[in-house]
């Protein structure tokens, strides 16, 4: 089966509210969604998930990315997020909606490892990864997909000529879930 056929569009927001349901957690109207994006470079994360980024800041989401390596952080500056370095014993301050990260990540970090655990234990936050899906072990998962806005597409462009991309930029990000869905996500409301 080709990554076409079994695509969805996903996005932590819609997806955000399944979790909360399934958690039980109760979130007041004011308080803002949580996504936090873990990367192994400027590179890696803006190539990766710079759109996605870029919408959910958009959107009004919190947006926390803590990187492997932080050498020069314009091209994040330009998606509008602060990034951290991703520190040897990694706690979260307050739990996340949705964690996206490398999948290289996921395989060399012991840290993010109990991260991505943990959140899959507790059904707590919706989970994807970029790069290839061999973190979820013998698991099948499924492909989805962040359609990227015009606004983001820009915005994603500047941050990887930041970099020195020379590439055009996708209309959509791809990104592998261990979570099984049955319904697609909405998109962002910003266009």
């Amino acid at each position: 089966m080709t990554v076409e056929e079994k695509l969805t569009v996903t996005t932590p927001l819609h997806d955000s509210a399944r979790s909360q349901a399934r958690s039980g957690r109760v979130r007041g109207r004011s308080a803002p969604h949580r996504l936090l994006v873990l990367g192994v470079n400027v590179t890696d994360l803006v190539s990766g998930a710079g759109g996605l980024i870029c919408d959910s800041v958009r959107a009004g989401l919190i947006v926390q990315v803590r990187l492997e390596s932080l050498d020069d952080d314009l091209a994040l500056r330009i998606l509008g997020v602060d990034p951290r370095v991703l520190q040897a014993p990694f706690d979260v301050e307050q739990w996340p909606d949705a964690i996206y990260f490398a999948s290289e990540l996921y395989e060399r970090n012991p840290a993010v490892r109990r991260l991505v655990v943990d959140a899959a234990r507790r059904h707590s936050s919706d989970i994807a990864a970029w790069g290839g899906a061999q973190w979820l072990g013998a698991t099948s998962g499924l492909a989805v997909a962040h359609r990227l806005s015009s606004a983001a597409q820009m915005f994603k462009g500047q941050a990887l000529r930041a970099v020195g991309w020379t590439a055009q930029c996708s209309q959509v990000e791809p990104f592998h879930s261990g979570q099984r869905r049955t319904n697609d996500a909405l998109p962002f409301p910003c266009h």
